[in-house]
């Protein structure tokens, strides 16, 4: 049922994610490159809960590139700590029922990979609110929306909320059986 490495090492975390998500904020670079040249004077920055545009900035000013910066440095922790799950001490990471979980062997390995996946899921995750974004904003912008679709956005961010509460599940259940496992094994006194 939990898979490790021979040395009850996890196994190392799936980089084809973490490459999806290197690529699509290489990408969403591009395509802020390549609109920023289609953008009018005054493009909005900002918009209301409803999607309408509510600030502006001046095609003179850096702020059309502050999503694909602020993409970098987000998406960027997400991957980086999804990668290096395996060498961050356990101690300095928070999930359920940690001490039930540390206490049975073979549960360490299982942990790390689960929360590394969850970190990679969620780096996809939000290079696609930021891609989203930016091509929404793109689109006011240039006059053929008058407003974000919030609909879509609110899915995405709902995914974001999602995963995390999917591992966290996922996480408890594999407390449950590694506890159950290790009860099965102990001798009865």
């Amino acid at each position: 049922m939990f898979s490790t490495t021979p040395g009850n090492r996890p196994p190392e975390p799936s980089k084809g994610l973490a490459w999806v998500v290197v690529l699509a904020v290489a990408g969403l670079w591009v395509f802020a490159a390549a609109t920023w040249r289609e953008l009018p004077e005054r493009f909005p920055v900002h918009f209301d809960g409803a999607g309408r545009p509510d600030g502006w900035a001046s095609r003179d000013s850096f702020e059309w590139f502050l999503l694909p910066t602020v993409a970098v440095i987000v998406c960027g922790l997400s991957v980086g700590l999804g990668l290096f799950m395996n060498r961050i001490p356990l101690r300095y990471v928070n999930f359920p029922h940690k001490e039930r979980l540390l206490s049975c062997p073979g549960a360490q390995a299982s942990v790390r990979a689960s929360l590394s996946r969850m970190l990679l899921w969620m780096g996809v995750i939000e290079a696609a609110l930021f891609w989203f974004i930016t091509w929404q904003m793109s689109e006011v912008a240039r006059g053929a929306s008058d407003r974000l679709d919030i609909v879509p956005m609110f899915a995405i961010i709902g995914a974001l909320v999602a995963v995390p509460l999917v591992w966290t599940v996922r996480i408890m259940r594999q407390a449950r059986a590694f506890a159950d496992a290790g009860d099965r094994d102990r001798p009865r006194v």
